[in-house]
């Protein structure tokens, strides 16, 4: 009876945090909105493909709520080993389908190979199925390890006066689905995030092609990018991702979830400075609780997926570790004769060495879709991407490193609401 009342009662916790969390999202959209620089015309253009976040997370926390509740039974019927093999499976299934859907983009549109494409076709529905069935449960066992894997970080809290009941708060919840895209702006003569809006999933590439033509024509640097994750409640993870990608961008945005709540998750949208502190220190703790994660799942099967640095506006991840260091130097070169460029008012100049970069990059493996300074506004937020030039990466780098545990960093970080507060911790005044 009392391992009844200690489930029903860690429920309504769950569930009071949910619809707490989800107030504090549509606070937080509107005080966005404000926040970041508007543009006249762009407003108009966004409009028709702007991801409604409210409407999504009262949808999503109905579904999770059903789900949480749901799940004891379940994981009942479950041992650890099964629950492994189904994790495993996804992760099999993500690499099948991404192969199946490049086999079929190859196919010769002739009759020739209009046999091969009705097989593969059905290979792919019937696999595409079985990934969506999986998907709760994954979900769910997912939720488990990395919510063990902070625990064991000690990023957990307990109730008061010897309750004994402890857990990691805001509870964990994720969804897998397809992400929302961003749409960003950067004036041409220099590289500045001056917009940044979350745009609905789906956009085919006639509407990204349009919408960055029609800002461009307005004057604009203007890029619309897939995002890796964001941070709504539930957070919203790729069902595309690698399995080590998915750990990492699960606690990379239960980071944001809980330092929503502490003084630098508030001053999130004060400065760019102040973006750049909360997306790195996120990085920071999603790459390292990821591989506690990882550990468990550890196969040879999942040794060449990628992991790197960390989500966009509230949440895009930009995972770079799996980049070599050529890339990276390369990448922080651009970014600096592109700067250089601009201040001597060379913009088309440094658009035509963007362009070649681009192609060059691509010649030895890297595809970048568009190279511009919008590119650089919207990556130059992750202090540890190859397109950064701020120093804030490495003042969080030596932080963690000072720090006896993962843990302290977080409670010495948590804490800071400016830049200056993290000038003052590394001695940088």
């Amino acid at each position: 009876m009392r391992g009844e009342l200690a489930e029903a009662n860690r429920r309504l916790k769950d569930s009071k945090y949910m619809l707490l969390l989800f107030l504090f999202s549509a606070l937080s959209l509107f005080n966005r909105s404000q926040d970041i620089l508007q543009a006249g015309g762009l407003d108009r253009l966004i409009s028709p493909f702007a991801f409604n976040v409210v409407s999504w997370e009262a949808t999503a926390l109905l579904g999770k709520g059903v789900q949480r509740l749901s799940w004891p039974v379940q994981s009942g019927l479950i041992n650890e080993a099964q629950g492994e093999q189904k994790v495993l499976r996804y992760e099999e299934l993500r690499r099948d389908i991404a192969s199946l859907r490049t086999q079929i983009a190859l196919l010769p549109t002739s009759e020739a190979g209009a046999e091969e494409r009705s097989r593969l076709s059905e290979q792919l529905v019937s696999e595409l199925k079985e990934r969506k069935e999986l998907t709760g449960s994954v979900e769910m066992l997912i939720s488990d390890r990395i919510s063990n894997a902070l625990s064991s970080a000690g990023l957990h809290s307990c109730l008061p006066l010897g309750s004994g009941i402890c857990g990691v708060l805001p509870p964990l919840s994720f969804d897998l689905t397809r992400p929302p895209s961003v749409f960003i702006t950067s004036p041409r003569e220099k590289v500045s995030l001056s917009k940044l809006e979350v745009l609905r999933p789906g956009l085919v590439d006639p509407e990204i092609d349009s919408l960055e033509s029609k800002a461009e024509e307005l004057g604009w640097s203007a890029l619309v990018e897939p995002t890796g994750g964001y941070s709504t409640f539930p957070t919203i993870i790729p069902e595309d991702g690698p399995l080590d990608f998915v750990l990492s961008t699960v606690a990379h945005e239960w980071t944001h979830t809980y330092l929503f709540f502490r003084p630098l998750g508030r001053s999130y949208f004060s400065s760019v400075e102040m973006r750049s502190i909360n997306e790195t220190v996120a990085d920071l703790i999603g790459v390292e609780i990821g591989k506690i994660a990882l550990d468990f799942y550890r196969a040879d099967e999942t040794a060449n997926s990628s992991q790197g640095s960390g989500r966009g506006v509230v949440g895009i991840p930009k995972k770079w570790e799996a980049l070599d260091f050529n890339f990276r130097t390369e990448m922080r070169e651009t970014r600096l004769n592109v700067d250089s460029l601009l201040a001597e008012g060379k913009i088309e100049q440094a658009e035509r060495y963007m362009e070649q970069q681009r192609l060059f990059l691509a010649e030895h493996g890297y595809y970048i879709r568009k190279l511009n300074q919008a590119y650089f506004a919207f990556h130059g937020m992750y202090a540890d991407s190859p397109g950064a030039v701020s120093p804030i990466g490495g003042y969080l780098r030596k932080l963690r490193d000072q720090s006896k545990s993962l843990k302290d960093f977080v409670s010495t970080v948590e804490n800071v609401s400016s830049y200056q507060d993290l000038l003052n911790l590394v001695g940088a005044n």
